[in-house]
């Protein structure tokens, strides 16, 4: 039985102060982020990936919500949905906090790839990338 398989979309990033930039590209799909809807865990993502806005965010998030329970202004049910919209918001653009976390860091975005999987999209991104490297050197 085959399984059809969809097209993904992928952001290639380099670090060009890096001696060899290659050794830490990183590939970020263009996607809906789930683990940025799960409470505990969403603190753990924003951390792991350094995307510090994102983190101040949750926790404001939390402790918002937090104290608009505990003085009674928000019942249960309301709080939950206001952190489902606000997680879900996130969620969307979970991804292009860590795009410009990367950024941040020295990273510049040199690539759009078009993939079935993460493993296409590497081996498109560094025959794309070496291509443009030895097109660049017989021009010089």
């Amino acid at each position: 039985m085959l399984i059809k398989q969809g097209i993904k979309t992928y952001t290639a990033h380099v670090n060009p102060n890096k001696p060899d930039p290659l050794d830490n590209a990183e590939l970020i799909e263009e996607k809906f982020n789930f683990w940025l809807l799960l409470t505990p865990i969403n603190i753990f993502w924003a951390i792991a990936n350094r995307c510090w806005l994102l983190l101040g965010l949750i926790i404001c998030t939390e402790l918002t919500t937090f104290y608009l329970l505990d003085s009674g202004i928000l019942d249960k049910l309301s709080a939950g949905w206001i952190k489902l919209v606000i997680f879900g918001y996130l969620a969307l653009n979970g991804n292009d906090f860590k795009r410009n976390a990367l950024q941040k860091r020295g990273f510049i975005t040199t690539d759009i790839i078009t993939a079935t999987n993460i493993a296409d999209a590497n081996h498109r991104f560094y025959n794309n990338y070496i291509n443009k490297a030895n097109a660049q050197n017989s021009n010089n």
